[in-house]
């Protein structure tokens, strides 16, 4: 009987490791499974790309031509000689104020409770109230309605209108 018993023992060994290699997970060299299950993708919207208009001419064709019927272009001799370009000195504006340029009341503002003028004088803007001196003008009065008057290093009283609104 210990033939039996040791025969009945390997017999259930046997099918014991057979059972747990089967319940197992596949290994590396598994061969995958014929049909894999996957959800389906999200349907996407199709794209369509806006549309081209067709070009306003022929690309390919010169206008004019003499087989379209038309004149034929000029020769390129005929042409007028281009002009020469200008020179720096000539293109660029002149950025300096003219000297003979008076005052000029840029705009009226109140600060702290005080009126105060902003006049352009010599290409600069300053902001003055009444009593100070700028650029050899001195402030008089500042008014809203009337504007402001200035008076001139010779005591010329210079008055400045006030801006349109």
């Amino acid at each position: 009987m210990n033939r039996t018993r040791a025969a009945a023992a390997g017999a259930a060994l046997v099918l014991l490791l057979a059972l747990l290699f089967r319940q197992g997970a596949p290994g590396a060299s598994a061969r995958p499974p014929d049909a894999v299950e996957r959800e389906a993708p999200a349907p996407q919207a199709a794209f369509t790309p806006a549309p081209v208009a067709p070009p306003a001419r022929d690309v390919f064709r010169y206008v004019g031509r003499d087989d379209d019927g038309g004149a034929a272009p000029a020769p390129f001799e005929d042409a007028a000689p281009p002009s020469p370009p200008p020179s720096l000195a000539e293109a660029a504006p002149s950025t300096a104020p003219a000297p003979d340029q008076g005052p000029r009341l840029v705009g009226i503002l109140r600060q702290g409770g005080v009126l105060k003028a902003a006049v352009a004088i010599g290409g600069e803007v300053v902001i003055a109230r009444a009593g100070e001196t700028v650029d050899g003008y001195s402030v008089v009065s500042i008014d809203e309605e009337d504007g402001v008057v200035l008076r001139d290093a010779s005591g010329t009283p210079v008055t400045l209108s006030a801006p349109p609104r």
